[in-house]
């Protein structure tokens, strides 16, 4: 954050995606892993003759440093954080200078990988990119797997993979590699 305050590190490459892109939601979620000590990905930096540019990493620098600026309060949803001296500190609706002294100098001082690209041509640039930014977003019914109890999905799993099951579903091979599968095993768990 530092390196982009004093202008060493320039967050706008002409490949990048303008700021803004996460929700305060995700926004949020990023601050608390950082506090949690949650793995962040690392951040991306092509080294050239004009300058040092982030090709991946705008978003999350661009937020904390929002975050660290007061441009924002803590998601709601934001459960409490317990300190090493085992003290419940609120989150939800916080804004950084509402942070105990201890709780910035953690996402001050928070450590990101940094990988430094040097000497690659735009075309090159272009394509790292392209492949940092290729993978899936998990769907609606990924996000809700990650969200259940280890109990609930070894009873989904045991459902899915019954002879039963699979003989009457008739599930396609889309809807499983999605885990619609899933879903609807566990919106059949909750009706009953």
């Amino acid at each position: 954050l530092e390196e982009i305050k004093n202008e060493e590190l320039d967050l706008n490459h002409p490949v990048q995606r303008k700021t803004q892109q996460f929700s305060i939601l995700q926004k949020s979620l990023l601050v608390d892993s950082a506090l949690r000590g949650y793995p962040i990905p690392p951040i991306y930096v092509y080294e050239c003759s004009t300058g040092n540019y982030v090709i991946d990493g705008k978003q999350r620098l661009s937020s904390l440093m929002e975050f660290v600026d007061d441009e924002f309060a803590l998601h709601e949803s934001i459960k409490p954080f317990i300190t090493k001296g085992k003290k419940e500190v609120e989150l939800a609706g916080m804004k950084f200078s509402e942070l105990p002294t201890s709780i910035k100098n953690s996402i001050n001082s928070l450590p990101l990988v940094k990988y430094i690209i040097s000497n690659g041509s735009d075309d090159e640039i272009n394509e790292i990119f392209l492949r940092l930014n290729n993978g899936s977003p998990l769907n609606t019914s990924q996000k809700i797997k990650a969200l259940t109890d280890s109990n609930t999905k070894k009873r989904i799993s045991s459902i899915i993979s019954s002879p039963l099951f699979e003989r009457i579903a008739n599930v396609t091979k889309t809807q499983v590699r999605k885990s619609e599968d899933e879903t609807v095993v566990l919106q059949i768990l909750m009706l009953t």
